[in-house]
């Protein structure tokens, strides 16, 4: 992709409120792209979590992701927003597996989003399909994240809490997205 990319990322910590604030900008008439890891685990959730399988569930959510990005990417002329991104599979990878797969590295990832969006950290709850197991986890997990925009050089913007209840709090963080970018 150029630099002429329309994806505007949502990126965080795990629980900090990504998918909720992606379904905000869908019912704001907004092109979305839905998490592709979290169809993943659950399709993989009845197979042992052996480094081997990590592997597999890591490439599965590049490819799905990828392949994603690229159809809504083809002839479009608006904003598109995607619950998480491609370096972040390679942060996991590093989590999980301890490497980079060589085929995940041969993709160029610089430039291919216009400006990723890391909202700020709400309490951590474990759900049964997300891998952290506490805050600690959460943390190191999200450093990774972090590390891997930086770099492909990107410089993600900060999207803070906003006070009030969580519909009210989640209408701010979309209008201050929208305000990021317009």
């Amino acid at each position: 992709m150029t630099i002429d990319s329309k994806i505007y990322v949502i990126t965080g910590r795990s629980s900090s409120g990504k998918t909720t604030l992606i379904n905000e900008l869908e019912k704001r008439g907004h092109c979305v792209l839905h998490e592709t890891a979290r169809p993943v685990l659950e399709e993989r959730k009845n197979y042992e979590a052996t480094k081997e399988e990590w592997l597999y569930r890591q490439k599965e959510m590049f490819t799905r992701q990828l392949r994603q990005e690229n159809k809504a990417l083809n002839g479009a002329d608006r904003l598109i927003f995607s619950d998480r991104s491609l370096p972040e599979v390679l942060a996991y990878c590093l989590h999980l597996i301890g490497y980079i797969p060589e085929e995940l590295k041969e993709f160029n990832l610089e430039r291919r989003y216009s400006k990723i969006l890391a909202v700020d950290k709400l309490p951590f709850k474990p759900d049964g399909t997300r891998i952290e197991k506490d805050e600690g986890e959460v943390e190191e997990i999200y450093s990774k994240i972090m590390e891997s925009y930086q770099n492909f050089g990107y410089n993600p913007i900060s999207v803070p809490v906003f006070p009030g209840n969580k519909e009210e709090s989640v209408k701010a963080r979309a209008d201050f997205i929208l305000n990021q970018i317009i």
